[in-house]
């Protein structure tokens, strides 16, 4: 009998997996596991055959790859358009592809060594990496069809929709996504006003901001609405204005939208043309060297080159193609348009990266704006090229408090870059008053990123499943309380999420993914979270206790929010239930755990409630 192995990842052709007796199941993914346990076929995970050292190469040679191939002698010289080194550009989409293809790569490589099959049936993409690693011994191969195209995590987008309490999500191609928005966005400039006419304004003193969601800094806006800046938007990935709230909140403020292929006529549309051929054939000459990339890319002997090549080919040529455009038509608005400064949130971004070289090249002063909670342990420090922490392209870091400082300046960010302003965003939260009425428990979903082995693990992600599980149900049956959960907007790389987890516990639990974290928080008795999250601290600026469950339990351990006692962490199902026991019906623990989250708040948090004001007379200076 042939020793006969089925490969089985997410989006594979599941519907004649029962005709396989004989075989041995190995499931590469969460989905995959849980399809073939519906089907109740037995089998194992691809993590059974990881040692710990394995998990270590993973992370390892993900970091490596993206951070450093595109630095390489042999390619950085044919990649820098107009002084930028466009490899640089794709490092956060690129890590969240190479980290699960590293992994499905030693994963093979591991499986082989132990099962040693006869025959194998499998994705395309897992044969390709079979037959890179077969060598001593002739495999049978067998190709399983894809019921999906696989998709890069940034080739669609996921719309989350919210429909009173129920909530569902829309997947949209990329492509979809961007003709979308620019239909908004020409509606939106016809009816309303918002197309900015840079002749009028070109010698203003004009403010520019990057891909904000002006409703969640609307204090900040106001403010700056009563000085003699203009505020400019220029959002490159989602609209400025996309519902009825943020349209009035634009009108009122008199705020202008930058479009960036406004810019482009025939005469820029030809030099756009004619560069991104000219990188084509740069990078057709790069790509031709197969015997480097097939080296540079050898992980455990073997070299995974082979069986990416295609799609790594074809996303720098797409993201490059991206990039020029962007680069070009950014080029030609600092030209043509004086910005006393641009704010950003994010500059690790590919659309931040392109605009921001381009404004550094003119000088003109930036600030990155501290827009969530910083991660201040060991571990993430590994993480910081693609890390929202580190001011770049000249930019001034505005931070929330003194406590974000020394994380900077141990970063070796020079204090002269370093401004402590507090944080707009939250300045309605320190306006906000306490309300009586505390009949609500708000459990919330805090995203971990695809970063390491430990995020893409099905046993991890398993044991959080079951244990998120335990907690809703418990909550679900305290008296007096509503349950509500908030999942996190952002989008999983699989299509994965915690609904029909807690659907499974009680159908009628409100799940929200959309709406103003600020509306969910009014009216809780606590909040639970399942990471480190901003939502935590702006549970505290509200005076509601908190507790934290780390789903990743290397990622946040050294904090400083969990050594005072700010939030409280738990590990097990039974000190859940004691500590929202005492949470409940303990006045004296209670009021300890707010008060501990108050005072680090109080050291987190610089200029509470008129941050805004702080940050408009810094950019008056």
């Amino acid at each position: 009998m042939l020793n006969s192995l089925i490969l089985v990842e997410h989006n594979l052709d599941f519907s004649n997996f029962k005709n396989y007796t004989n075989s041995k199941f190995v499931s590469f993914d969460i989905v995959a596991h849980k399809k073939l346990q519906n089907l109740g076929i037995q089998h194992d995970l691809i993590e059974d055959y990881f040692s710990e050292d394995d998990k270590s190469v993973v992370d390892e040679k993900t970091i490596e790859i993206c951070y450093e191939w595109y630095k390489q002698q042999h390619v950085s010289k044919h990649l820098e358009f107009d002084g930028v080194n466009l490899g640089g550009l794709l490092e956060i989409e690129l890590f969240s592809y190479m980290i699960q293809s590293i992994k499905k790569f030693v994963g093979v490589i591991k499986l082989l060594q132990k099962e040693n099959p006869d025959e194998i049936f499998c994705s395309s993409f897992l044969l390709s990496m079979v037959n890179e690693i077969q060598q001593k011994k002739e495999i049978k191969l067998n190709i399983i069809p894809n019921t999906s195209k696989p998709v890069l995590y940034f080739d669609d987008v996921e719309i989350p929709v919210n429909i009173g309490r129920k909530f569902f999500s829309i997947r949209i191609s990329r492509n979809s996504a961007i003709r979308f928005k620019k239909s908004i966005e020409n509606f939106f400039n016809i009816f309303f006003n918002f197309k900015t006419e840079l002749k009028k304004i070109q010698d203003n003193e004009n403010l520019l901001f990057l891909d904000f969601n002006p409703t969640l800094y609307e204090e900040m806006f106001t403010s700056i609405s009563k000085t003699k800046f203009n505020i400019l938007l220029l959002n490159e990935r989602r609209p400025a204005a996309w519902n009825l709230s943020s349209l009035k909140l634009l009108k009122k403020l008199d705020c202008k939208i930058i479009i960036l292929q406004d810019l482009n006529d025939s005469e820029t549309s030809n030099q756009i043309e004619k560069e991104q051929k000219k990188l084509q054939n740069k990078t057709q000459d790069i790509f031709s060297n197969n015997e480097y990339f097939r080296n540079y890319f050898s992980i455990m002997g073997f070299s995974l080159w082979p069986s990416i090549k295609t799609d790594f080919i074809s996303l720098c040529n797409e993201r490059f193609n991206e990039a020029i455009r962007r680069l070009i038509l950014s080029k030609k608005l600092f030209s043509n348009l004086h910005i006393s400064r641009i704010v950003v949130l994010y500059s690790t971004g590919v659309e931040e990266r392109s605009i921001l070289s381009q404004s550094s090249k003119k000088n003109i002063p930036g600030l990155l704006l501290q827009h969530g909670y910083l991660p201040l342990g060991k571990f993430p420090k590994k993480y910081l090229n693609s890390s929202p922490i580190i001011p770049k392209f000249g930019l001034t870091s505005a931070i929330w408090g003194n406590l974000t400082k020394p994380l900077l300046t141990g970063l070796e960010v020079p204090e002269k870059n370093i401004k402590v302003i507090g944080s707009p965003r939250h300045d309605n939260f320190f306006h906000e008053q306490d309300s009586s009425k505390k009949d609500k428990i708000l459990f919330v979903e805090s995203f971990t990123n695809e970063v390491d082995f430990l995020s893409m693990d099905s046993k991890n992600e398993l044991k959080n499943e079951e244990m998120i599980k335990k907690f809703i149900s418990y909550l679900n049956n305290i008296s007096g309380y509503e349950l509500n959960v908030k999942l996190h907007p952002g989008k999983h790389v699989l299509p994965y999420s915690l609904k029909p987890i807690i659907q499974s516990v009680d159908s009628s639990i409100p799940i929200y993914k959309s709406g103003n974290i600020l509306r969910h928080l009014k009216n809780c008795k606590v909040v639970i979270a399942t990471e480190m999250t901003t939502t935590l601290m702006e549970a505290m600026i509200l005076k509601i206790p908190t507790i934290v469950y780390l789903s990743h339990p290397k990622y946040n351990t050294e904090e400083s929010i969990l050594k005072q006692k700010a939030t409280i962490r738990i590990e097990t199902f039974e000190q859940f239930k004691s500590e929202i026991h005492k949470l409940l019906t303990d006045d004296d623990y209670r009021t300890m755990i707010i008060n501990n989250g108050t005072n680090f708040i109080n050291e987190q948090f610089h200029n509470q409630g008129n941050s805004s004001d702080a940050l408009v007379k810094f950019l008056q200076e």
